[in-house]
């Protein structure tokens, strides 16, 4: 039955879960994702690949009827405290059995909720979450998942109402809520046929996940040059230097680049008729994209292409057909006019679209985008939330920071589940350069820890950097030592002040299998001196790299950093910390030896190459000398992007009686 909606939070039709086609879909999803090239770092468990499909009710936290308690909405999303209740009124597509299927977020799990419809309810509580973004308290680094609820629910009226409740929570504790998606029984084996088609028509995409990184640039009509005003936008493509604008790509090292076609107002810098026909006088006669198409290609750089969907389609302006036509139009012109220059795409503005639009074809525009190059690569950014749809090759991951790297090429959990995967983040924590007579920002994010994360992507999935960019097609002179030391690290092993990447630690899948060495007893100025060097230590994550004598890049409270040592003899110890840290850095940490903690505070030596010595306190090692073990734990490193410290060495030094 074609899906209705009643224009109060209903949204029936489109979209949204294979959930409980667990079973029938396991062996056949593996099968596909090997057919179609890619290559799993372990075997699939099995898991509820809740990936979107057209065949859900789904009810978003921003569409609700009535609400009830202390509730915020951010963006897609409502912040839900203590006992509160949420209602929406839809209209069923057919009576029958529905399972409930929650795309929430939790950082405490304290949160028990229940469902309720007419007579029927299902009951959970809900685990906390994690994936692929850090538990930074950030409102827009939730890590969201889809979990099926144990039970049914019974909707047999054409129309019904929903109700979410929070039950046996404290004032504190907070879910937040992304959507309840409703699935009938008897549609899980459509389902699955709708989700084995997707996969199964994904191209090999080895090519994408093997490169180790690419560049994104939101050149667009407001982009601001570094002195003056803004140029009409057609001026500054006319004046576009293609050929600096390639070389300077061929130096950052990037193996692809993805370039703006459009973003917050409807340009295109090319003469495309049926641009031109919708949005009159936003192209150009000049075409940029091939030019910048051709360039790269001269040096084996691929190009994709970035398109704002909620900007070229109109987003809430147009009725439903004309949104999908305007969308299989301008994509299925630029695909056939382009061929092979365009490897892929990356669609913004997704979440919203799918919210608004419910009854999109996604099949028959995964397939128009495909128009000219069938090898053609894209992702729908949902942002932080679910996907919208499986039609879809890679995973728009932006993630914006620095984040978690995945464990496997298929991200198996979290938003971005059945994808390949992939992150985009912001080197200078913006997306576009808009203020006039201003310097881009510096980059935000510690090279050091950026190289770690990179490190734990490679062979995963590749991480794309957005760089800002004056309106003359030029980027800062601080970004661009960034990203030539990404290059040296990269490219050419050559690793900038305090990372070693070849020795950058495991990573987490590989946490906990690698048995920790004892650490060398050195003899020391002082006879029977434990010395716990940098290069003796195990490192557990991949947030931390060594340099020739100390551990850096120490870019999140997930990584840490162990030894096994045997002391020479029983006795107090006085504990040393030789460690080095830049203004603007360092954080809070542990130093754990036995059941002794010591909390403490990362001192700041005004450089990272500037080593002290710190006594921190005394450890009693009396009743046990063998098989001693000590920790360094971050708690909390104090800003976003930046580093711990440089971690020398520990000294225990005896203490005579």
């Amino acid at each position: 039955m074609k899906g209705r909606t009643t224009g109060v939070g209903g949204r029936v039709g489109n979209r949204h879960n294979s959930v409980g086609i667990r079973l029938t879909i396991l062996t056949g999803l593996v099968v596909a994702l090997a057919a179609c090239g890619y290559r799993t770092t372990a075997p699939v468990e099995p898991a509820p690949y809740t990936t979107t499909t057209k065949y859900s009710v789904s009810l978003f936290a921003t569409k609700t009827a009535s609400q009830e308690g202390d509730i915020q909405t951010l963006a897609g999303q409502k912040v839900i405290k203590g006992a509160c209740e949420v209602t929406w009124q839809i209209t069923v597509p057919a009576a029958g059995e529905y399972e409930a299927i929650l795309a929430y977020a939790s950082h405490d799990g304290q949160n028990t909720i229940e469902i309720v419809c007419e007579a029927s309810r299902v009951v959970d509580h809900l685990p906390p979450t994690s994936g692929v973004y850090l538990e930074s308290g950030q409102w827009y680094q939730n890590s969201f998942v889809r979990r099926k609820l144990p039970g049914t629910l019974t909707l047999g009226q054409e129309t019904a109402t929903v109700s979410l409740r929070t039950l046996d929570t404290t004032e504190d504790s907070a879910v937040v809520l992304y959507s309840i998606e409703l699935q009938r029984l008897e549609d899980r084996e459509k389902i699955a046929a709708e989700m084995e088609r997707a996969v199964q028509s994904r191209p090999n995409s080895d090519w994408f996940v093997e490169m180790g990184y690419g560049l994104m640039f939101h050149w667009t009509s407001q982009a601001a040059p570094r002195t003056g005003s803004t140029r009409p936008y057609k001026d500054a493509v006319n004046d576009f230097d293609v050929d600096a604008f390639v070389r300077m790509v061929e130096e950052t090292g990037a193996d692809y680049v993805i370039f703006t076609g459009n973003h917050a107002e409807p340009h295109f810098p090319a003469p495309l008729k049926e641009w031109e026909k919708l949005f009159p006088g936003w192209t150009t006669e000049r075409d940029l994209i091939a030019e910048i198409a051709d360039g790269l290609k001269e040096r084996d750089i691929k190009l994709l292409l970035y398109l704002a969907t909620h900007v070229y389609a109109k987003l809430g302006k147009v009725e439903d057909r004309e949104f999908s036509e305007i969308n299989h139009t301008l994509i299925t012109e630029i695909g056939s006019r382009y061929g092979d220059k365009i490897s892929g795409y990356w669609f913004d503005g997704w979440y919203q679209s799918s919210q608004r639009y419910w009854d999109f074809p996604f099949e028959s525009f995964y397939r128009a985008a495909k128009a000219g190059n069938a090898e053609r690569l894209l992702a729908l950014n949902s942002w932080l939330y679910p996907i919208a749809t499986p039609w879809q090759d890679y995973w728009a991951g932006e993630i914006y920071s620095l984040g978690v790297p995945p464990p496997h090429r298929i991200i198996q959990d979290g938003p971005g589940e059945s994808l390949h995967y992939h992150a985009l983040l912001a080197l200078e924590g913006d997306w576009v350069h808009t203020k006039e007579n201003t310097p881009i920002k510096a980059p935000v994010l510690d090279t050091r820890a950026l190289l770690a994360f990179m490190k734990g992507c490679a062979g995963k999935g590749p991480v794309t950097l957005n760089v800002l960019m004056y309106q003359d097609g030029t980027i800062s002179d601080s970004s661009m030592n960034v990203l030539q030391a990404v290059n040296a690290a990269i490219h050419h092993g050559q690793m900038p002040e305090g990372i070693d990447h070849a020795k950058a630690g495991p990573t987490p899948a590989e946490e906990g299998s690698i048995p920790l060495e004892r650490s060398t007893v050195v003899q020391a100025e002082q006879e029977g001196t434990v010395v716990l060097a940098a290069q003796d230590a195990k490192i557990h994550g991949v947030y931390a790299a060594r340099g020739p004598d100390y551990i850096g890049g120490w870019g999140n409270a997930s990584t840490f950093v162990s030894w096994d040592f045997d002391a020479p003899k029983p006795g107090r110890y006085r504990v040393d910390l030789h460690a080095a840290c830049g203004t603007d850095h360092g954080g809070d940490f542990e130093i754990v030896l036995g059941e002794t903690v010591f909390s403490v505070k990362t001192k700041d030596t005004g450089t990272f190459a500037n080593p002290q010595i710190d006594t921190i306190g005394v450890v009693d090692l009396t009743k046990s000398t063998a098989a001693c073990r000590l920790l360094v734990k971050p708690i909390r490193i104090w800003k976003q992007g930046r580093a711990l410290m440089n971690l020398h060495a520990i000294h225990l030094v005896p203490i005579a009686d």
